[in-house]
C-alpha cells in the first residue's frame, strides 16, 4: 500500500515520497557502516521493475559509493551487476488498486477485505479488463527479468541482457500480467527467482542486496524461515520501511536437513525464546534468523538534506525505459 495515503498500490508505478527518499538514504548509510565494520562488500543487487524500488536501490548504492555517473548522458550506472525482475514486484491488488483501506472496507466490508489482504489463496477481485489491457503495455508490467552489467562505457552493447520473458505485444498477447494476486501467487513467482538467481550467488559466497516490497519480501522470508513466516503468521509479519535485514548464508548439501531451495542454508540459529519486550503482533519478525540493522530515525517533515536528483521526475532518466530501449536495440 501507499504509506503516505494508505492506498493499495500494488503494481501502480508510484514514486517515492520525500520521506521515502530520506529513509532510503538513511538505509544506505546504515548498510555502509555495517559493511565497513564487517570488512565486506556487495557483489550484486536484485530489485523489482517498479520505480519506487529502483529509486530506493539507486539511493542506497549512491550512499555506498557504488554508482558511476555518466556526465554525457546524465545517467547513473551501478558498479555491481543489478538484476531487475517482475518476480519481485509488489503483490497485484486487482480492483483494490487506487482505493484507500477505508474506502475498500466501505465497498466490500472489513471482513471480506481482511480475507483478501491476508489470505494465502484468495485474491481480491480482478482489475477491470479495460484498465488491465492498458497496464499490460507499461514497461514495469512486463513479465521480464534483465541484468544491468557494470561497464566502463554505458553505451556498450552488452550493457543490458534480457534473461527472462518478452515484452507485451497487442497482436501476439504473449505476455500477460496478473489481474489480481493472493499472497500464494506472489510466492509462486518469487520462488523460481530465488532458486535460479539469488541462491546460486549466495552459494558462491557472494553478498546480495535485495530491494523489494512488503509482499515479495515476505515471500522470501517464508522461503528462508518457513517455521516463522507461514499461513497463520504472515499477517503479523511487519516489515519496517527501508530497514536492512541481514541473513548469513552458505552453500548446503541436499543431504543437509536444513537446506533451503537452491541448496543454501541459513548460518544463524533460530532464537530460542520470544522477546518479552516486543508486542505479540510483532513477534514473528523478531524470531527470524536474521539481523535487523537499526537505521537513523527520519522525521516526517524537514530537518534533513536529501542527496538525490533535484530535477522534476518527468525530466529524470528512466532506468526502466533505458533498459528496454537497449534490449530492443540489441534484439
Amino acid at each position: 500500500t501507499d504509506k503516505s495515503t494508505a492506498r493499495f498500490t500494488g503494481w501502480a508505478n508510484v514514486k517515492l515520497t520525500e520521506l521515502g527518499r530520506a529513509q532510503a538514504v538513511a538505509a544506505g548509510q546504515t548498510l555502509k557502516s555495517f559493511l565497513k565494520e564487517n570488512d565486506e562488500n556487495l557483489d550484486c543487487a536484485v530489485v523489482s521493475l517498479l520505480d519506487r524500488s529502483q529509486e530506493t536501490l539507486n539511493l542506497i548504492l549512491q550512499e555506498l559509493d557504488y554508482i558511476v555517473h555518466d556526465d554525457e548522458s546524465g545517467v547513473a550506472y551501478p558498479k555491481i551487476p543489478v538484476t531487475a525482475s517482475w518476480r519481485l514486484n509488489e503483490r497485484h491488488y486487482g480492483a483494490l488498486v487506487g482505493q484507500s483501506k477505508s474506502e475498500a472496507a466501505q465497498v466490500y466490508g472489513k471482513e471480506l477485505l481482511d480475507k483478501w489482504r491476508y489470505s494465502w489463496y484468495e485474491p481480491p477481485p480482478p482489475m477491470e479488463e479495460e484498465t488491465l489491457e492498458e497496464w499490460r503495455t507499461f514497461p514495469h508490467c512486463q513479465r521480464i527479468t534483465f541484468v544491468q552489467n557494470p561497464v566502463d562505457q554505458p553505451q556498450n552493447e552488452n550493457d543490458w541482457r534480457l534473461v527472462e520473458g518478452r515484452t507485451y505485444s497487442r497482436t501476439s498477447g504473449q505476455v500477460i500480467m496478473p489481474a489480481s494476486e493472493a499472497f500464494g501467487h506472489v510466492l509462486e513467482r518469487v520462488l523460481p527467482f530465488w532458486e535460479r538467481t539469488i541462491a546460486p550467488k549466495l552459494a558462491l559466497g557472494q553478498n546480495v542486496l535485495l530491494v523489494g516490497h512488503a509482499n515479495s519480501c515476505k515471500a522470501l522470508l517464508h522461503v528462508l524461515d518457513s517455521k516463522i513466516v507461514h499461513e497463520d503468521t504472515v499477517k503479523h509479519v511487519k516489515i519496517p520501511n527501508t530497514t536492512p535485514c541481514v541473513y548469513e548464508m552458505e552453500a548446503a548439501s541436499p543431504y543437509d536437513n536444513d537446506h533451503l531451495p537452491g541448496l543454501v542454508r541459513v548460518v544463524a540459529e533460530r532464537p530460542s525464546f520470544w522477546h518479552q519486550d516486543v508486542p505479540m503482533d510483532l513477534q514473528p519478525r523478531h524470531a527470524l534468523r536474521a539481523t535487523w540493522l537499526e537505521r537513523a530515525w527520519i522525521p516526517a517533515k524537514g530537518g534533513m538534506v536529501l542527496h538525490h536528483d533535484d530535477r522534476p521526475p518527468e525530466q529524470r532518466p528512466s532506468v526502466m525505459e533505458q533498459s528496454l530501449q537497449s534490449i530492443a536495440a540489441s534484439s
